[in-house]
C-alpha cells in the first residue's frame, strides 16, 4: 500500500463508504483511523 498523508486516506475512504451506501461515511471513516493509529478521533486534527 502507498503512504500518503493521513487526510487523503480518510477521504478515500469516505468516497469508498459513500459508494457503499455507508450511512456515516465521515464518521466511520475517522472512527476507523482514530482506531488504527491508537488515538482518540478528536486527535486527527493533529497527527
Amino acid at each position: 500500500m502507498k503512504r500518503q498523508p493521513l487526510r487523503l486516506a480518510i477521504l478515500e475512504a469516505i468516497r469508498i463508504f459513500e459508494q457503499a451506501g455507508v450511512p456515516s461515511p465521515r464518521v466511520d471513516a475517522e472512527v476507523l483511523a482514530a482506531h488504527v493509529l491508537g488515538v482518540d478521533r478528536s486527535r486527527l486534527p493533529l497527527i
